[in-house]
């Protein structure tokens, strides 16, 4: 996976409207962190939280990439599109996604984290077609990272030097940079791994629902380099 011309495109991305991304980046986290937050003193609140704030809201900040990359324009609103668009099949796919990932930690923590890399795209995919079964979601996370589970630990491993810049301002870089500048690489990936994995076709066509779709400008060039700066 050509990491360093990923993160490119995402830069590219980001310098559109830097300010833009960045405070859809920071609001997400700030609803996610306060919700969850409040949530934490009642019973069984930590669960409660994921699924009600930090799942759809995830999905959400996605939904609100997806369509200002593609056309440029997004609002606060799109954030919160995950409630209303199969709200229970939302929270269901992703409570089976961290099901399988918290299942396979137990026995080892190796095991949990292939697994961690091997339904990393389900987030995505869930944006792009929210009525899917959560089968099918799992399993077009399996085919799109088939061979690319390390690319995408490397891909994480590229941002440390970042992380570490981050925690010595305090986190202020994160806020405005870092963490943008994540969140449109791992769309990249996405989009460069749908690409490799269903070409031009519709990968939501066959499957138990079939309300996706696919965006064209999502394909790769093929001429990438594999720069990791």
């Amino acid at each position: 996976m050509p990491i360093g011309d990923l993160k490119q495109r995402a830069r590219n991305i980001l310098a559109t409207d830097h300010m833009g991304y960045v405070g859809f980046v920071f609001l997400s986290g700030v609803f996610i962190g306060v919700g969850t937050g409040v949530l934490s003193f009642i019973p069984f609140g930590g669960i409660i939280g994921s699924l009600l704030i930090s799942f759809p809201i995830s999905i959400g900040l996605v939904m609100l990439l997806m369509k200002k990359r593609a056309t440029g324009m997004g609002s606060l609103e799109d954030m919160f599109a995950a409630y209303k668009q199969n709200f229970t099949n939302v929270i269901f796919v992703m409570f089976m996604r961290e099901l399988f990932i918290v299942l396979w930690s137990l026995l080892l923590i190796i095991p949990g984290i292939i697994k961690y890399y091997q339904y990393m795209m389900v987030p995505y995919i869930m944006a792009e077609n929210p009525n899917i079964d959560y089968r099918d979601a799992l399993q077009l996370s399996r085919q799109m990272t088939d061979g690319h589970k390390l690319d995408l630990f490397l891909l994480d491993l590229s941002f440390i030097g970042w992380a570490i810049l981050s925690s010595l301002t305090l986190g202020i870089l994160f806020i405005f940079y870092v963490g943008p500048y994540m969140a449109l690489t791992r769309l990249e990936s996405f989009y460069y791994l749908k690409w490799l994995a269903f070409g031009d076709g519709n990968p939501y066509a066959n499957l138990h629902s079939m309300n996706g779709g696919f965006e064209q400008s999502s394909q790769p060039n093929n001429d990438m380099n594999n720069n990791n700066m």
